[in-house]
C-alpha cells in the first residue's frame, strides 16, 4: 500500500502494470458491440420513404438515424445504415428482421463491427466480409 500524508490507501489502478498489455500497462479494449446495421435488398421506393423505414426498424428498438445508400441523387441503391440507440436493439432487429419480406423482397441485415464503424466515420473504405 502507498502511504500519503499518514494514510494507508490502495494504489491507483493506473499505477498497476500488467504483463501482455499495451505500453504503460494499459490494456486494449475488447471488441465493442455494434449499434449499426447494414441493410441490403430494400425495395427502392421503401428506402426513399423515411417514415416507412422508421416504422419498420423502429418496431424493434429506438432508432437514432437511418441513411439510405444512394446510387444517384434521384435513386437509392436498396441499401441503408440503421443506427440504433443500443447494441441490444440492433441485435434484436437483426434477429427479427433478417429475411423479413418487404414489398416482395427479403431483407438482408448484418451488424457492422467496430472497425467498420470507425472506418466509416473517418471516410475510409470499409472492409469487405469474407
Amino acid at each position: 500500500m502507498h502511504q500519503e500524508a499518514g494514510r494507508d490507501r490502495p494504489p491507483h489502478p493506473s499505477s498497476r502494470r500488467s504483463g501482455g498489455g499495451a505500453a504503460g500497462g494499459v490494456r486494449k479494449a475488447g471488441k465493442r458491440a455494434s449499434r449499426i446495421l447494414y441493410v441490403r435488398n430494400l425495395p427502392f421506393d421503401v428506402a426513399e420513404d423515411a417514415q416507412q423505414m422508421y416504422a419498420i426498424f423502429g418496431a424493434h428498438g429506438v432508432v437514432r438515424q437511418i441513411r439510405a445508400g444512394m446510387a444517384s441523387v434521384a435513386q437509392t441503391r436498396g441499401t441503408a445504415y440503421v443506427v440504433y440507440e443500443s447494441a441490444r436493439d440492433a441485435r434484436r432487429a437483426v434477429e427479427k428482421l433478417s429475411g423479413f419480406n418487404v414489398a416482395d423482397r427479403y431483407l438482408v441485415l448484418s451488424l457492422m463491427n467496430y472497425d467498420d464503424e470507425y472506418a466509416q466515420r473517418r471516410g475510409q473504405p470499409r472492409t469487405q466480409p469474407e
